[in-house]
């Protein structure tokens, strides 16, 4: 099938259908070029939103360090409940599949 559309396009690249397939062509690169730039921002507006949700983390991180040394027997505590969550939804959530 390949081969002979290949044989067609090459035997009436100068006539009707040629021009037709040109414009085909020329259509679908210019969708695909569309495409890409429209990846291209979603990429970037996702690498600003990642950057900014880092820069909220470390807050969180240095108020979580901070509040570890002043207070390190109720951060142990925090810790240890959140493990225990955190383990019982892992295992709540497992087992279900």
């Amino acid at each position: 099938m390949k081969k002979e559309i290949g044989i067609m396009i090459k035997s009436n690249l100068d006539g009707k259908i040629g021009r037709k397939f040109k414009s085909e062509i020329d259509k679908h690169l210019n969708q695909g070029k569309s495409k890409l730039l429209w990846l291209e921002r979603q990429a970037a507006e996702k690498k600003t939103k990642l950057n900014s949700l880092k820069k909220k983390f470390e807050e969180y991180e240095k108020k979580a360090v901070s509040y570890t040394k002043k207070n390190p027997e109720k951060a142990l505590a925090m810790a240890s409940s959140a493990v225990v969550l955190v383990t019982t939804m892992w295992n709540s959530l497992k087992s279900k599949k």
